[in-house]
């Protein structure tokens, strides 16, 4: 009571017994809280695009490494490969080795293997198997052309733009 009396009172109810913030402090954390999210995902946005770039790139290459390790393997034992037209081509294996692969009677002949580009994979058809297999997905160039020196070009390609990868395999007989 003695305190009520020299003015403490307004102090003692005011001050000590209030708690929280105010709507207009909540208003300026909720203002100043956007504005750092919004430059927080100015800054992330090129990051985001280069790891998606990379990750494109990658995709790329790696499905053209596909494509070239099967036409590899395939014209490791090739006796001819011709250019049926531009984007088809046919490897005809030596007997040794379709022999290995399946047994035939002395005498049969390889009936080959055929690369085409269909909606967007390189299909893989080999006819002594059987199989029609799709080796690579997502390319976007397969070239076959025959150079006037005889030898055989094969371009395979990836992607777009900078994320593109190409590559030419080229067969000499």
């Amino acid at each position: 009571l003695h305190a009520l009396r020299r003015g403490h009172h307004r102090r003692f109810l005011t001050n000590e017994t209030e708690h929280g913030h105010t709507l207009v402090e909540l208003m300026v954390v909720t203002v100043l809280m956007t504005m750092l999210t919004f430059m927080v995902a100015q800054v992330w946005r090129p990051i985001a695009a280069s790891t998606s770039s990379l990750r494109d790139r990658a995709v790329a290459s790696t499905e053209v490494g596909l494509a070239v390790e099967f036409l590899r393997k395939d014209f490791g034992g090739a006796s001819t490969a011709k250019d049926i037209t531009e984007t088809r081509l046919f490897i005809k294996r030596e007997f040794e080795v379709a022999d290995r692969m399946k047994s035939l009677a002395t005498g049969d002949e390889d009936p080959g293997v055929e690369y085409h580009l269909e909606e967007g994979g390189l299909m893989r058809h080999d006819f002594l198997l059987n199989e029609k297999v799709q080796i690579a997905h997502d390319l976007t160039t397969f070239e076959v052309r025959r150079a006037p020196s005889g030898d055989l070009n094969i371009k395979l390609g990836s992607g777009e733009g900078k994320n593109a990868h190409q590559l030419t395999l080229i067969w000499s007989p």
